[in-house]
């Protein structure tokens, strides 16, 4: 689907069921079944519907389609049932996320069997080793599957789940793949019991596994697995954004020696003779790295101590604790009881903070970091101009004319303001760009300000 030429996309056999009209003029609509025969007269398709008087009809008729739906010649994980009147729609309103008046029948999740063909062991950058099962590939709700998670070593232990097993296979949530259960019936004599090891299948250090913990982990820091997961955060886009250098960039440059640590990145211009001569490496691949690894030094604060991937903290305990200190410095010294009296930090993160920066290692990067230029200060600003949101919850919808959803986010944010998913009646501002929709009606439904890209901007200058 996603490619960078247009009429590679074209040539896919895409078809769409418009589902809903999110606003009309010139008609008036009593139901959505009106909405929908509207659809079909201007020649749209919509998908199959009926009107139902009794709701056990409605059950028997979710029922009939479960029955049905391998039949169908595309994927469907459920039947959404929806209140036909839109006046009494109206009347029962919306959660904080969710309209009161339409819910999902969601069918069970879609069972197959398949073998277990090896049990391979993870290492994340936090040390966790995580078991994956490899399986003989087979197609699940639409896609082929040949990796699902066994998640920890009691999971394995509780299912008695062993090379070579049969095992019935599901995705979670229609999403993730997981190992349900075991067909005993079908175990072969010679799988033997599956043993977790107690080393670091990388780095070959003990891995520990304290009581109450779910999961065993490697407490070597330089544990070439976990240093590569770290810098593959670091990089990451709502890190640093380190563009052009990806976990496939950063695992080659590993295997050669180019890097072995988070600082090396900001060093490549050391190793460039040997990036160089990698194959698909030329002097406009190695500039486009270079040129970004030094945008990265001009990052805001909270992106920072995002990137450093400390336990439990992350993109908004980063935002908050970068609001409440003004470098990294701060941060560093700080106490556990000092972060408790933040509010949104609660006494695990807070022990976690306090934790990372007493490790040494931790305290060494930051200040090779800093030694490469990286900023680790809050970037000062206007202070009436940053505050000017203080307080404010806004909604945004639409494409707007030169922002992007996130770049929106987080110019409200850094002036005081939040931002949360739907429109209700604690929504101060709706942002609308085009093709602004139902979060828009129900905006004006509420009286609610809405604003323009140009007149946020106008507030923030």
């Amino acid at each position: 689907m996603r490619q960078l030429d247009p009429k590679l996309a074209a040539q896919r056999p895409l078809d769409i069921f418009v589902f809903s009209i999110e606003s009309v003029q010139g008609q008036s609509l009593k139901t959505h079944e009106d909405s929908l025969r509207l659809l079909e007269k201007l020649g749209f398709k919509v998908g199959e519907f009926q009107v139902f008087e009794d709701m056990n009809r409605v059950i028997e008729h979710c029922e009939k389609v479960k029955n049905l739906r391998g039949d169908l010649p595309f994927e469907i994980d459920g039947v959404v049932l929806k209140l036909n009147d839109l006046s009494q729609r109206e009347k029962l309103g919306y959660t904080s996320k969710n309209p009161k008046w339409a819910t999902a029948f969601k069918f069970p999740p879609e069972e197959v069997e398949t073998m277990v063909r090896s049990i391979e062991i993870q290492v994340g950058r936090t040390g966790n080793l995580t078991p994956v099962a490899h399986l003989t590939p087979v197609q699940i709700s639409g896609s082929t599957v040949s990796k699902a998670t066994l998640h920890n070593e009691d999971y394995i232990a509780e299912k008695d789940i062993r090379e070579g097993d049969v095992v019935v296979v599901r995705k979670a949530g229609e999403i993730i793949p997981e190992v349900v259960r075991v067909n005993m019936d079908k175990r072969g004599p010679d799988t033997k019991v599956f043993e977790f090891p107690k080393k670091c299948p990388v780095c070959g250090s003990a891995a520990y596994r304290n009581e109450g913990e779910a999961y065993r982990q490697c407490l070597n820091a330089s544990c070439p697995a976990q240093v590569r997961r770290k810098m593959e955060h670091f990089v990451s886009k709502k890190a640093m954004q380190i563009e052009h250098i990806g976990a496939s960039i950063i695992e080659r440059f590993m295997d050669q020696g180019i890097i072995e640590e988070i600082p090396d990145l900001y060093r490549l211009e050391e190793k460039k003779e040997k990036i160089l001569s990698m194959d698909r490496m030329g002097e406009k691949s190695y500039q486009r790295m270079k040129d970004s690894v030094e945008a990265s030094k001009q990052r805001d604060l909270h992106r920072f101590v995002y990137a450093l991937g400390i336990p439990y903290v992350g993109e908004k305990t980063a935002k908050v604790l970068a609001e409440n200190y003004d470098s990294i410095d701060e941060i560093v010294g700080s106490s556990k009881e000092a972060f408790e009296q933040i509010d949104e930090i609660g006494t695990v993160i807070a022990k976690e903070i306090e934790a990372f920066f007493q490790e040494e290692r931790n305290v060494v990067l930051v200040e090779a970091l800093k030694k490469a230029g990286v900023n680790t200060e809050k970037k000062k600003t206007n202070t009436q101009a940053s505050r000017v949101f203080e307080g404010k919850k806004f909604v945004l919808t639409g494409t707007l004319p030169t922002l992007t959803r996130d770049q929106a986010k987080e110019l409200i944010e850094k002036h005081g303001g939040s931002v949360s998913g739907s429109v209700s009646q604690k929504t101060d501002y709706l942002l609308a760009g085009e093709k602004a929709g139902s979060k828009r009606d129900k905006a004006l439904e509420l009286g609610i300000d809405i604003l323009t890209e140009e007149q946020l901007m106008e507030w923030v200058r």
